[in-house]
C-alpha cells in the first residue's frame, strides 16, 4: 500500500525523538591554562587534544600580572569549566597554595607559563563533577633553570578508595614545542582512572628533586566511544622507562634446622600503572609458593607463566629467578614461602639468596634449643644481642642479600680454635698520661673464632680498638674464671663474620699520671684463650725522664732510635717496675708592646714571643695588671683561655716546643680622660728571662709625656722594632717587673673660619647664603657658635651630622653627633624683604665666635 504524506510526517518525528532520546556518548575534553591573564593564549593540541581550536580554560590571580606592593593571592577557583568545543560542563576546579607565577622560553603557550607555592609545600587541585566514567590525566609541572635549579614535579592522584602515584617527569631542560611532546619528560599520564558520581578527584603537586613544586597545565579526557586521539609526534629520543612496580618493604620470618630452611616473606609493592609491570622479587638457590595472590598479581619463574597458588608443588631448587608480575595498579600485600637449600661446611650450615630491592627490608629467624644462629650479612637491630644466639633479629643490606649460618653448640665446642699471638707493645709516656698501643697479630691454626677476648691491666682507659669485621666490643670487670690477675677487665669483640686464619686487633689505652715525679708499673694488655703468645715492648718518653728499676719476665733488646727501652718476652706474666720525673721546661719571653690611649679607654697589644726548652708544654700561664680586663687570646694551635684575678691560663691544642707567638690584648676603660697612665708587664709564669720593647701612642688631640720609669729606659723612637705609625715614644726593659707612668695632655683645639658671603638682590627680596669653612687643628670640635645679623630670615643651616641648632638673640650653637677632625663646612641660607623704593640695603654677613682666626 503507498504511504500517505499524512503517514510519513509521524513517521519522521517518531525517528528524530527517538535519536533525541538516545544520544550517542561522545568524548570529552578539559583543558586548564594554569598562568596569568583573563584568558588563556593557548588554543589547540598540547601532548594530547581533539583538535586545532581546542578551547582552554585558564586559572589565573593576576592580570596582566603580580604587581609589586600587592598582596598575593594563594587560593583559587574556577565553576563550570569549559570543554575544548566552549559549551559549558559542570565541573569546578579548587587550587590551594600557589600563589606565585613564572614562565619558560619553549614556544608552547599553555607550557610558558606556571603557577607554585613560595614555601616549598605541595599545590593541592580538587575537581568536583565528573560524570562517572573512565578518564586519562595529562598533568603538565616543568620549570627551565633560573636563578634556581630546574624544577621536575612529582604528581599523586587520589579518588574513591584509588590512590595512583607518584608520577614525575624527567628532566627536559631547554625544550623547545618543535621537539614534539615526550610522555616521561614533559608531561605525565594517569590513564583509566575511574570517578564515581559524587567523588572528588585530588591531584596533589609535590616538589621533585629541584625543591619546588610547579605546575603548567592540565588536560582531562573521558573514555567515549572511541578510543583516545593521540597526534603524531616527530620521532622522540627515547626518555627513561617507567616500571612503576615499587618494594615498599619486605619482612622476613624463618625457622631454620639441620633439614630445612623456610621463610614466610610479607612483601608490600605498589604499581603505578594500568599496563602490566614486573621486577624480579628473589634469585638464588630457593623455591617459593604463593598461598595467596591478590587479583592482577601472578607470580612466574624464569619466563614460564604457571601460576603458583596453595595446590602447587614446590619446584626444583635450581638457581634461578621469581619474577613478580602485576596489572592493577594500587598497594599490595603479598605473603609468600621462601625455601632455601642449605650448604653444609662442618660444623656449620648455611644459606644465602638474593631478595627484591626494598625501601626496608628486615629479618627474624630462629633454630631450635641448643642451635647458634649467626647473622652474616646486613646488621643486627638496635637492642638485639650482638653475640650468636638461637635467634637473632636484623636489617638485611644494600645488596638485598639474605645470609645466615647456624650450628649446634655442642659442635663448637668440640671444635675450639687453637690460636697463637705475636704482640707488639709500645708505651709513650708523658707528664700527664702513658699512652699505650698494643698490635696483636693472631694466627688461627683450626676452626674460626667468632669473637675475641683480651684482659685490660688496672688503670687503663681503653679509648679505640681497631680491627676489620668487628660487629661489637664491650669491656667488663674480669671474673674467677678469667686467667688475668685481680683487678682486671675484661674486653670482648665479636666480630659480624667469624675471623679464620689470620686477624689483626690493635688497641688503644691510656694510663693517667697524676704527679710526677711517680713510681708506676707498666703493663699492657693480654689476648685471652690463646695457646701461646710472644712479642716485644717498647718505651718511649716526651718531656719525662723515666728509670726502670726492674722488667721481670722481659729480655732487654736493642732500641730504635726515638725509643727509651725495648724488650721481648715468650711468655705471660710480664711488668716493668719504673720511676717517672718530668723535664721542668726553660721559658723565655721576648714582648713587644704598643700602648695607645682614646678618649675613653687605653688599649695596650702585648705580642709575647714564648721560647720553650727542653721539655714541651700544654698550658701558660700568666700575670697581668689587676686594672686591666683581658680580651683578646691569639696564637697558633691555641685551644681556649681564661683570665680571672690577674691570672691569664691559656691552654694549646697541642705540645708546644720551640718559638711561639701570642698576642695578648688588655683594655682599661675611662670614665673620664686621665691625666697619668700606667702600663706594666705581662708576666710569664716560671720565665727565666723576660724582655721587653715598649711604644706608646695616643689618639689625635691626644698628647703624652714621659713621666717615671721603673726598670726601663727610653730611646729614640728610630730604634723601635716594627713600629706602628702613630708611635711617639719608645722605652726598652731588660727586667721582668717593668713599669711605665705617662703624663697625659689634651691638646686645645685651634679653630679658623673662612667665610664666604654671597647675595641675591630680587625685586622686593633679597635672598643670600653664607659659606663658612673651618680649619680644625690639635682636637675635634663637636660645637660651633655663629653670630647673625637680626634682620635675616628664614635662616637655615646645613652640614654633615648636624645634631642640634639652638638660637639665643642673634647667636647660635650648631651641635654635631660626632666631633669634627680636620675641617668642617656650614652654609647658612637666608632671605628678607625690603622696600624697593628705598636705595640702602644692610648686607651684613655672618660671623664666627670662639674661632682663632676669621676671613
Amino acid at each position: 500500500m503507498k504511504a500517505t504524506p499524512l503517514l510519513r510526517l509521524p513517521l519522521l518525528l517518531l525517528i528524530l525523538v527517538l535519536l533525541h532520546a538516545a544520544p550517542a556518548t561522545a568524548q570529552l575534553l578539559i583543558n586548564v591554562d594554569f598562568g596569568v591573564g583573563l584568558a588563556s593564549p593557548k588554543t589547540g593540541l598540547a601532548a594530547t587534544g581533539l583538535g586545532t581550536n581546542d578551547f582552554w580554560n585558564v586559572y589565573s590571580h593576576y592580570s596582566p600580572r603580580h604587581l609589586p606592593g600587592k598582596a598575593y593571592q594563594t587560593n583559587g577557583f574556577l565553576d563550570k569549566l569549559k570543554l575544548s568545543d566552549r559549551s559549558e560542563s559542570a565541573v569546578s576546579l579548587g587550587v590551594t597554595n600557589a600563589p606565585g607565577t613564572w614562565g619558560n622560553s619553549s614556544g608552547d603557550a599553555m607550557f610558558d607559563h606556571f603557577i607554585f607555592p613560595h614555601n616549598g609545600s605541595n599545590i593541592s587541585l580538587t575537581l568536583r563533577g565528573l560524570e562517572p566514567g573512565s578518564y586519562q590525566f595529562y598533568l603538565y609541572g616543568h620549570a627551565d633553570a633560573d636563578s634556581g635549579p630546574e624544577q621536575n614535579s612529582l604528581f599523586q592522584l587520589r579518588t574513591g578508595t584509588n590512590a595512583l602515584g607518584p608520577l614525575g617527569p624527567g628532566s627536559a631542560p631547554g625544550w623547545k614545542v618543535s621537539q614534539g611532546w615526550q610522555e616521561g619528560r614533559q608531561f605525565v599520564v594517569f590513564r583509566d582512572v575511574p570517578v564515581l558520581a559524587g567523588e572528588p578527584v585530588v591531584i596533589t603537586v609535590a616538589p621533585g628533586p629541584g625543591g619546588v613544586a610547579v605546575l603548567n597545565g592540565l588536560q582531562i579526557l573521558s573514555r567515549g566511544t572511541s578510543p583516545p586521539k593521540i597526534f603524531a609526534q616527530p620521532p622522540p629520543v627515547a626518555p627513561a622507562t617507567y616500571t612503576n612496580l615499587i618494594v615498599r618493604e619486605v619482612r622476613y620470618d624463618g625457622k631454620v634446622t639441620d633439614t630445612e630452611a623456610r621463610f614466610t616473606a610479607t612483601v608490600d609493592v605498589e604499581s603505578l600503572t594500568t599496563n602490566e609491570v614486573s621486577a624480579v622479587l628473589f634469585q638464588g638457590d630457593v623455591a617459593v609458593f604463593a598461598p595467596e595472590l591478590p587479583a592482577g598479581v601472578r607470580l612466574t619463574r624464569e619466563s614460564s607463566d604457571i601460576y603458583l597458588s596453595l595446590k602447587a608443588t614446590t619446584p626444583g631448587t635450581r638457581t634461578g629467578y621469581y619474577r613478580l608480575h602485576c596489572s592493577k595498579p594500587g598497594v599490595h600485600t603479598l605473603k609468600l614461602e621462601v625455601i632455601a637449600r642449605i650448604t653444609k661446611a662442618e660444623p656449620w650450615n648455611s644459606i644465602a639468596f638474593t631478595g627484591p630491592a626494598a625501601a626496608t627490608a628486615s629479618l627474624k629467624a630462629e633454630g631450635n634449643t641448643g642451635v647458634e644462629v649467626e647473622l652474616l650479612s646486613g646488621a643486627l637491630i638496635e637492642g638485639a644481642t650482638a653475640k650468636a644466639a638461637s635467634a637473632v633479629a636484623g636489617v638485611v643490606g644494600a645488596d638485598r642479600v639474605v645470609s645466615l649460618r647456624w650450628q649446634s653448640k655442642t659442635t663448637e665446642i668440640a671444635r675450639k680454635s687453637l690460636i697463637t699471638v705475636d704482640t707488639t707493645a709500645a708505651a709513650q709516656v708523658s707528664p700527664t698520661v702513658i699512652k699505650f698501643t698494643t698490635a696483636l697479630r693472631y694466627e688461627l691454626l683450626q676452626a674460626s673464632a667468632p669473637r675475641l677476648t683480651v684482659g685490660l691491666p688496672p688503670g687503663h682507659t681503653l679509648t679505640r680498638v681497631q680491627g676489620d669485621g668487628i660487629r661489637d666490643w664491650s669491656t667488663a670487670k674480669a671474673t674467677a674464671a678469667a686467667r688475668v690477675p685481680a683487678g682486671w677487665s675484661l674486653l670482648t669483640v665479636e666480630f659480624a663474620k667469624p675471623v679464620e686464619k689470620n686477624y689483626s686487633l690493635t688497641l688503644y689505652t691510656e694510663q693517667p699520671v697524676e704527679t710526677t715525679p711517680l713510681a708506676v708499673t707498666l703493663a699492657v694488655p693480654q689476648p685471652l684463650d690463646i695457646e701461646r703468645e710472644a712479642g716485644t715492648f717498647a718505651v718511649s718518653a716526651d718531656d719525662t725522664v723515666v728509670e726502670v728499676d726492674a722488667a721481670p719476665g722481659l729480655r732487654q733488646v736493642n732500641a730504635s732510635t726515638g725509643t727509651l727501652f725495648a724488650w721481648r718476652f715468650n711468655a705471660r706474666p710480664f711488668s716493668v717496675a719504673a720511676r717517672l720525673k718530668r723535664i721542668e721546661p726553660v721559658l723565655e719571653t721576648a714582648a713587644r708592646v704598643t700602648a695607645r690611649l682614646e678618649e675613653s679607654r687605653l688599649v695596650v697589644n702585648h705580642a709575647v714571643n714564648l721560647s720553650v726548652l727542653k721539655a714541651g708544654i700544654y698550658t701558660a700561664e700568666f700575670s697581668y695588671p689587676t686594672n686591666f680586663n683581658v680580651t683578646d687570646v691569639r696564637g697558633a694551635n691555641v685551644e681556649d683561655w681564661k683570665a680571672t684575678a690577674g691570672k691569664l691560663k691559656v691552654n694549646f691544642t697541642q705540645r708546644v716546643l720551640g718559638t711561639h707567638r701570642l698576642d695578648l690584648v688588655l683594655e682599661q676603660a675611662h670614665k673620664t680622660f686621665p691625666a697619668q697612665i700606667t702600663v706594666a708587664a705581662v708576666r710569664v709564669t716560671g720565665a727565666t728571662k723576660e724582655t721587653a720593647f715598649i711604644g706608646a701612642a695616643s689618639a689625635a688631640g691626644i698628647r703624652l709625656k714621659t713621666e717615671t720609669l721603673t726598670s726601663a729606659r727610653e730611646i729614640p723612637i728610630a730604634q723601635l722594632s716594627q713600629r706602628a705609625g702613630d708611635e711617639a715614644l719608645a722605652f726598652t726593659a731588660d727586667a721582668p717587673d717593668w713599669r711605665l707612668a705617662l703624663a697625659t695632655e689634651r691638646l686645645p683645639a685651634r679653630v679658623m673660619a673662612e667665610v664666604f658671603n654671597l647675595v641675591t638682590v630680587g625685586d622686593g627680596l633679597v635672598g643670600g647664603s653664607a659659606t663658612i669653612r673651618f680649619g680644625i687643628l690639635n682636637q675635634g670640635v663637636q660645637e660651633f657658635k655663629v653670630r647673625l645679623p637680626a634682620h635675616w630670615k628664614n635662616v637655615e643651616f646645613t652640614g654633615p651630622n648636624i645634631r642640634r641648632k639652638e638660637q639665643a638673640t642673634n647667636g647660635w650653637t650648631i651641635s654635631l653627633q660626632d666631633k669634627a677632625w680636620g675641617g668642617y663646612t656650614l652654609v647658612v641660607t637666608y632671605d628678607y624683604q625690603f622696600d624697593p623704593k628705598k636705595a640702602v640695603l644692610d648686607l651684613a654677613g655672618a660671623h664666627c665666635d670662639g674661632v682663632e682666626r676669621e676671613t
